[in-house]
């Protein structure tokens, strides 16, 4: 198989919905979304997987041109790839288009597309998404069944393909990727980014009645998407690949409310979390952007609450003030590392003093920060471990993921590219996102620490994870008789969530301070037995207690009686005793 790069100046006009309306060709299109079933993964995961703007986009366009289409999000009805299957059997489709945007989907993604390559008269079969873009050429030559891959955003690459898919000639498309019929593999050129997001229908959202059965309507936070693209160039992020030009482009204030409006109306939807990479910079453009969006809310009487991602030199406090007027509850601040060095290395042209500062407006404004935190990075010193661990004491970020995250590593990012130069990343493969060799044994001893922990106690997430799926599924069918029930569930859900970031602030303090006592070359972390077993106890406590909770058994959330026995116990002993003196 050889790979063959497309030079040519190929004409990148679009087809109107008039144009390609002429062919009087009916098509069918069949749009995939994969889901993780690993059970480990469906309880880390709990509030994803509702909804998928990326491929809702591309459905609510393929309705404008006319082509009939099915969308099965396979993550919101929890589907397995032999249940994708039957479902894509039982219809008549021309193409079929599988999402692929994060690398942990690929191998479910890639068994689909093994499976309906598999079938007799297999349709066309596309990939599409962030990673599918950035891996377009390993994975054609990964995933042998697959005939293309719809690189950057694919509303218009996708009528583009349809309408060549009888004569089997796609030289002409722009951003796509295939396989000729002597199997060479093609790369087309880029094509351009969508500049006028206005021109884009509303995404289809025909999964919320389907997402209301199991999520109260009053709870839900329906996605919006009101720019795309980043002005950063963060070294472990990839997402400027998805488009020909670095930048964001952003939708209209009319526009974004006009939709938010129309949820707000048609679904009584009032909740909403903004998936922008970042939602705005600090150029007046975009300043005088966001406050237009928050004069538009205002103008309309919409009574809503949202947040948003942004950065920490983007935080200003006249602005998120205003935003907070109009119903701004919570911003994700990608923070990232509490050291100077590991902000260098990531890239983040930030500084630590510059992420305390913009935490602190947040706080200030009565704004929720949420963080985004790497604790392990392989290439990171022990210092910076301290460092990092100070930062989030420091700022009050007692959340137990920042504890314990580590640094995914995303195909050809620039951070990927160094670690492999250096070897710290052995050869990058298309699904393995923590496969590296530390360069400090104690860091690698503090992630071993952590990983053992995690497991030891990964059943009193299960129990929440059930938990919560309980208590909205009494919410959603509104029985008077069940509020009894879910006030305890709430109870125990609204205890438990902060005591968990309570044990693990502590534990990770009490590792990094036993781990401190030990040379750079001493021996690597064990968790022994005897110290698991402790946990294990803890565990089966509060897993005895929410057991009965979930079962509708409880009628009032005891904490208190295991509080005594362990849960007020110092954790000092148990990472003590773990770790070789």
């Amino acid at each position: 198989m050889q790979i063959k790069l497309m030079t040519a100046n190929l004409d990148h006009a679009q087809v109107t919905p008039e144009e390609f309306g002429k062919s009087n060709r009916q098509f069918s299109i069949c749009l995939i979304v994969p889901w993780i079933s690993e059970h480990r993964a469906v309880v880390k995961n709990i509030s994803r997987g509702f909804e998928q703007l990326s491929i809702q986009y591309l459905k609510a366009h393929l309705d404008r041109y006319g082509i009939r289409s099915d969308l099965i999000n396979a993550q919101l009805l929890e589907l397995t790839n032999d249940q994708i299957v039957e479902c894509v059997t039982r219809g008549q489709y021309d193409l079929i288009g599988i999402s692929c945007p994060a690398q942990r989907l690929y191998q479910a993604a890639k068994d689909i597309v093994k499976r309906l390559a598999g079938l007799p008269n297999a349709p066309h079969i596309t990939m599409g998404g962030w990673f599918a873009t950035v891996a377009h050429e390993e994975i054609m030559h990964d995933c042998p069944g697959l005939n293309s891959v719809v690189r950057g955003e694919g509303e218009f690459a996708i009528v583009d393909l349809l309408s060549h898919i009888e004569g089997n000639d796609f030289q002409s498309i722009l951003g796509l990727t295939w396989r000729a019929a002597n199997g060479d593999v093609i790369t087309n050129p880029v094509r351009p980014r969508i500049n006028d997001l206005d021109n884009l229908p509303f995404p289809d959202r025909s999964d919320l009645p389907e997402i209301f059965k199991i999520f109260p309507k009053n709870e839900y936070y329906a996605h919006l998407m009101a720019s795309r693209g980043c002005y950063a160039n963060c070294s472990f992020c990839s997402i400027n690949s998805l488009f020909d030009v670095k930048g964001r482009t952003m939708r209209s204030p009319e526009n974004i409310v006009t939709e938010i409006e129309e949820l707000y109306t048609k679904y009584g939807i009032s909740n909403f979390q903004f998936i922008d990479e970042i939602f705005l910079d600090r150029s007046r453009r975009s300043t005088r952007w966001a406050l237009e969006i928050c004069d538009e809310i205002e103008k309309r009487r919409l009574k809503i609450s949202f947040f948003i991602y942004c950065r920490s030199t983007d935080i200003t406090e006249d602005v998120f003030r205003r935003l907070k007027e109009v119903g701004l509850y919570m911003v994700y601040v990608g923070v990232e590392s509490g050291s100077q060095a590991g902000l260098d290395r990531f890239n983040k042209a930030t500084t630590v003093e510059d992420n305390s500062a913009g935490i602190k407006i947040l706080k200030k404004l009565g704004i929720r920060p949420q963080i985004g935190f790497i604790m392990i990075d392989p290439a990171a010193s022990f210092d910076e471990l301290k460092q990092n661990y100070q930062w989030l004491a420091d700022n009050e970020a007692y959340v137990q993921n920042n504890f314990v995250n580590k640094l995914n590593l995303y195909f050809k990012t620039p951070i990927v590219e160094d670690y492999s130069r250096r070897g710290i990343v052995p050869e990058p493969t298309l699904d393995e996102r923590h496969r590296y060799v530390f360069l400090d044994r104690r860091v690698e001893g503090y992630s071993i620490a952590v990983d053992r922990i995690s497991n030891a106690l990964f059943p009193i997430e299960e129990r929440l994870f059930e938990l919560k799926r309980r208590y909205r599924k009494l919410a959603v069918q509104g029985n008077d008789n069940s509020s009894t029930e879910r006030r305890t569930m709430l109870e125990a859900i609204s205890k438990m969530s902060p005591l968990m970031n309570e044990i693990w602030r502590e534990v990770a303090g009490k590792i990094i301070a036993t781990l401190d006592d030990q040379s750079d070359n001493g021996p690597e972390t064990v968790m022994v037995e005897r110290v698991l077993e402790d946990y294990r106890a803890l565990s089966d406590q509060y897993t005895e207690l929410l057991d009965r909770i979930v079962d509708g058994k409880g009628e009032t959330f005891e904490l208190d009686n295991i509080q005594p026995k362990l849960a007020n116990r110092r954790v000092s002993h148990y990472i003590n005793d773990c770790l070789p003196s």
